[in-house]
């Protein structure tokens, strides 16, 4: 080999061990800066990971924070208004919050009512006005007491006479207004029961409105004996006894001798009567008597509030002597019979009823005196029932004055109307029987097809046809029938039919 090869291969082989070297001296330099950027990005995914996690803290209890915030600035405020109020303008607050029970309304619905009163709202804001809140008397004027389900009847009943004890307390002297059902309550718990009425009986005087539905079992004496006291507030009273087996009761006289301004009494099964003689009531405006009914029961009733009787129902079935001296009852506008009651017309003497409410049971013959002595007065009518026939018309032909018929339903009966044969009775009925009526009302669910046909062929019958008069005589059309009020689901054909006739 020549000595210039040896040597070119001697220079490169310096060369490649020269770059050999270098490769490998920038390899440890990169593995020592890789080392150096991993440790570095470690670090910092640590950095990163810890920052994340505390993002994720505040962001977990932030909403706690704003709530607490917006809770303390709620509270600031509150005891700023709270401290601000004078007690005095707080304390008028509060009675026109206390919600005010409306004697016009039915005693249950009033109560309900009652028990939201905002007054009980505004008592959670602060202790001091919950201290407030419990001084308004008017806020704490109801008893409402009855059977809760799901629990015993001991532990129910001790809840009520706590409670009970509670609302005297809180009510200071302010009128009551207590309805009290007990007709679900077995008999066992009759002594709990009489701890209750004992709990209220020494706050009887101040009772202003007062239903009470009692069971068969619980003997009105002693329970009821508060009735025979002092209840100078007292204006409406209900004694409903409840029960399938209910057996009729003797008079028990001596009760409501003591209520100057009694105006509204309700009894069912009670037997409980006013004293026999020498008692008027001041005031009393009507009087419903139900199911059995003694005759002295009724007769000393109904002389005790003859000057001052207004509404008269009578539910049940009374036999009147007609040689017993006869009531006037000159106030009266209103009588309801569910029931019949012969004898009525020669006992009672109503010169002015002017609204007269029958079930089907009433239009009878038994009460043809009835109507011909309301002939001349009375104007509106209500028929209790689900079906009424053509001799119901024969019946109450009598009432010549009525301008007004209602159809009202009975919760023991069929919802749908059955009175086809009465209307066709009443538009073919020579003379017109009612010869004044002008309105119609449906307070029931619905007619049946019959019942349609009939009123269609009455209204069309007084609006539509012209009597001829007869040789020699002047005969007198009936009134137009101006007022229909069909229930909400008459057929269309009718609801048309009667629109075009009107």
């Amino acid at each position: 080999m020549y000595v210039g090869a040896r040597e070119q291969y001697a220079k490169r082989i310096r060369l490649e061990a020269d770059v050999l070297a270098a490769a490998r001296a920038r390899a440890a330099e990169l593995r020592l800066a890789e080392s150096e950027t991993r440790a570095t990005l470690a670090a910092t995914q640590a950095k990163l990971d810890a920052i994340v996690t505390e993002l994720d803290e505040i962001a977990s209890r932030e909403p706690g924070l704003s709530n607490s915030l917006d809770s303390a600035r709620c509270m600031y405020r509150r005891m700023l208004w709270t401290n601000v109020i004078p007690l005095d303008v707080l304390h008028c607050i509060f009675e026109a919050a206390a919600t005010y029970i409306d004697p016009d309304k039915p005693l249950v619905d009033a109560i309900t009512v009652a028990s939201s009163n905002p007054a009980f709202g505004l008592a959670t804001v602060c202790s001091r006005w919950r201290q407030l809140a419990l001084s308004i008397r008017t806020s704490w004027t109801f008893v409402r007491v009855e059977r809760r389900s799901g629990r015993p009847y001991d532990e129910d009943i001790d809840d009520h006479t706590e409670r009970i004890r509670v609302i005297l307390s809180r009510s200071n002297s302010a009128p009551l207004d207590v309805v009290i059902h007990l007709d679900e309550y077995p008999e066992e718990a009759l002594s709990l029961l009489h701890e209750m009425f004992t709990t209220l009986e020494p706050e009887a005087w101040r009772w202003r409105r007062s239903e009470l539905f009692l069971p068969p079992w619980l003997p009105l004496e002693p329970c009821l004996d508060f009735l025979k006291g002092s209840m100078p507030s007292l204006t409406h009273l209900s004694v409903i006894i409840e029960g399938d087996d209910v057996e009729p009761v003797l008079a028990r006289p001596q009760y409501f001798s003591q209520m100057p301004l009694l105006q509204h009494l309700e009894l069912q099964d009670t037997g409980i009567s006013c004293v026999q003689t020498h008692f008027v009531f001041n005031d009393l405006r009507s009087l419903a008597l139900w199911q059995h009914v003694g005759v002295d029961q009724f007769l000393d009733m109904v002389r005790a509030a003859s000057l001052t009787l207004e509404s008269l129902r009578i539910c049940a079935r009374i036999r009147l002597d007609t040689a017993v001296d006869s009531i006037a009852l000159p106030a009266l506008h209103t009588l309801e019979l569910d029931g019949r009651v012969p004898g009525f017309q020669g006992v009672i003497h109503a010169p002015k009823v002017q609204h007269l409410e029958l079930s089907k049971l009433a239009i009878s013959i038994t009460h043809a005196s009835i109507f011909d002595a309301l002939s001349a007065t009375v104007t509106t009518l209500v028929l209790r029932g689900g079906s009424f026939g053509a001799q119901s018309v024969d019946i109450l032909q009598a009432l010549a004055s009525i301008t007004s018929v209602t159809f009202v339903r009975l919760p023991s009966e069929t919802s749908i109307l059955s009175a086809g044969r009465f209307f066709h009775a009443l538009a073919e009925s020579s003379p017109p029987t009612w010869p004044t009526l002008r309105s119609l009302r449906f307070a029931i669910d619905s007619l049946d097809g019959d019942t349609g046909n009939g009123l269609a062929t009455l209204v069309r019958a007084r609006n539509c046809e012209i009597a001829v008069p007869s040789s020699g005589t002047a005969s007198r059309s009936p009134s137009r029938i101006e007022s229909v009020d069909l229930p909400n689901t008459a057929p269309l054909w009718l609801r048309d039919t009667i629109k075009s006739l009107l």
